[in-house]
């Protein structure tokens, strides 16, 4: 069993099965954050909120009661800072967690810039990238998904092609407008019913609540539902209910929605643009579409309207690829690995 340590600007739900899959392992898991959200399920671990900017001794002494045997850092502020200086006097191995590419390579000046904050070179990150040469400084380590316990699946409307879009509803780059767009230019309003999730954007955020807004405006139409601020597990009824889940975000580092439906048989449809596209084989497991070319969206729309059998069939080997590559069990196994090349034991 080893103790890990993770620093993160907060426990999001992508680190929810994965964090399962480290305690089922035998393993202790200790969460530092700068905050913590409104429907973060904290069933398995309770993070540590530290700010932003906590002291010095403060963040000593955290690290020293949580005796971890590795730390796993993500950029979160002074914290990721000061957590690394009281890891480096510790003599404790630690390593970076990032959701840039495995293919982006790590230039001399980001290494000079690493030196000088005082954070690791190594890193993991749950991005394959495109072709290329890897980063000689990255591993990639997929997050886990998991199809959760549904004691109530979430309404469907028979006879039409159930769409989900999971997605901040105050962030323009989500493009739930183009999304909206997209459908009514493809004909589509009367053969799919679409379900937007997301969290609301926050009163002081100008510009997001105006996206917000007009989110919700583009909502009232009848072929859409509009859900906000459903609990994590709850969002297992939503899966479960859903033939295909799209993402059709621009600048999307990773994109997780999508990747936890295929746990549930949900055929993913990303934009090329997230991160998490590159798990797909496009038109085999799921479909990566360009959203500078919405038409593409629309064409993928409108075959899964017109074939259930192809929504049977990639929703089938979507679930395959969550099963094998994205598994709990896929993850336990590259954790391991790079434990053990730190000289952390796991038994």
């Amino acid at each position: 069993m080893a103790r890990l340590l993770f620093v993160l600007p907060r426990y999001h739900t992508n680190m929810w099965v994965a964090t399962r899959a480290m305690q089922a392992a035998g393993h202790d898991v200790t969460i530092m954050v700068n905050e913590a959200a409104k429907g973060e399920d904290h069933s398995l671990v309770t993070p540590q909120v530290m700010g932003r900017y906590p002291s010095r001794v403060e963040v000593q002494a955290a690290v020293r009661h949580a005796r971890p045997d590795m730390i796993f850092i993500r950029n979160a502020w002074a914290l990721s800072r000061r957590v690394a200086r009281a890891g480096r006097r510790a003599g404790l191995p630690m390593m970076l967690y990032n959701q840039q590419p495995l293919t982006e390579i790590t230039t001399l000046w980001r290494r000079i810039e690493l030196r000088w904050k005082g954070l690791p070179l190594q890193r993991f990150t749950p991005v394959p990238g495109g072709d290329g040469p890897r980063d000689p400084y990255a591993t990639y380590l997929p997050l886990p998904v998991a199809r959760l316990p549904v004691e109530t699946p979430a309404p469907r409307v028979e006879g039409k092609l159930n769409l989900l879009c999971v997605a901040k509803l105050g962030a323009a780059r989500k493009n739930q407008p183009l999304l909206i767009e997209t459908i009514e230019k493809a004909g589509l309003t009367d053969r799919l019913h679409l379900t937007l999730i997301g969290t609301p954007p926050k009163p002081s955020e100008a510009a997001s609540r105006a996206h917000g807004e007009r989110v919700e405006a583009l909502s009232e139409k009848p072929w859409i539902t509009l859900v906000d601020r459903v609990p994590f597990q709850d969002m297992a009824a939503f899966y479960a209910a859903a033939d295909a889940c799209v993402l059709p975000s621009f600048r999307e580092l990773h994109g997780m929605a999508p990747r936890e439906g295929m746990a549930y048989g949900a055929v993913p449809i990303l934009s090329d643009e997230c991160g998490s596209a590159g798990e797909l084989t496009d038109g085999e497991d799921g479909f990566v579409v360009d959203m500078h070319k919405p038409d593409e969206l629309g064409r993928v729309l409108t075959r899964l309207c017109d074939d259930p059998g192809l929504r049977r069939r990639i929703g089938a080997a979507a679930q395959a690829t969550a099963e094998r590559d994205l598994s709990e069990a896929r993850f336990i196994d590259g954790l391991h690995a790079i434990l053990a090349r730190f000289g952390v034991a796991t038994q």
